[in-house]
């Protein structure tokens, strides 16, 4: 985490009370939070390409025609 800017700081301090007090001040850091989000996707896109693929071999085998698999590409989208 980084540590406020003094504008921040001083902006914050306009916006208290006289009894209220900051017992804790950061900022998170963009890379970190960038980092942690898109490692999500190294799950979330080959899944859902595995799940439209199953579910297409699914369709196809059931004969549902194509009205289900236009469904089912809006429900993973």
């Amino acid at each position: 985490m980084a540590p406020l800017t003094p504008q921040l700081e001083l902006a914050i301090k306009d916006e208290l009370g006289t009894a209220e007090i900051l017992k804790w001040t950061e900022q998170p850091i963009p890379y970190n939070t960038m980092v942690t989000a898109f490692s999500l996707w190294f799950i979330a896109v080959p899944w859902s390409a595995f799940s439209y693929f199953w579910i297409q071999a699914a369709i196809e085998e059931a004969e549902l025609g194509s009205f289900f698999l236009t469904l089912v590409c809006l429900f993973l989208l």
